[in-house]
Parts: C-alpha cells; structure tokens; sequence
C-alpha cells in the first residue's frame, strides 16, 4: 500500500497488509484492540471492538495517499 512520508514528500509502498494481519489475530487472541484517545493524540488498550481495527487501518495512511492509489478516506 502506498503511504505519504512527510519527510520524504513522496509515496512509498509499505508491507501493510501483513502487519496489519498480524496485529488483527494478536488483537482477537488477547481479546484486545488499539483505539485513540482523542485528547491528546495518543493510543489506547481497549477490550476488542472491530471497528478498532477499522479505524487503525483506516489512520494508516493520508487522503492523498488514498487519492494516489483510488480509496476513499473518513
């Protein structure tokens, strides 16, 4: 998947979906998942919720990077 890198001020294709997968099944096996804690911007261990996983998914990379490769972002 193609990813914006500010610094860099260019595309990169990163393994996304296979670490993405294994944060999923360590998600299901622990019966957790990662969320944000819109306060101050930083991550939080919550009991498993799948739109957990959807939003992490959905923050991992930026509008113009879903433009570049086709996707709509929330």
């Amino acid at each position: 998947m193609k990813h914006w890198v500010a610094n860099d001020k260019d595309f990169v294709d990163l393994p996304t979906e296979q670490f993405f997968s294994e944060i999923e099944a360590v998600c299901r096996k622990y019966g957790l998942s990662i969320s944000h804690e819109d306060g101050h911007g930083g991550f939080v261990i919550e009991p498993f919720d799948e739109s957990n996983l959807d939003w992490l998914r959905g923050a991992s990379f930026t509008k113009e990077a879903a433009q570049q490769i086709g996707k709509e972002t929330r």
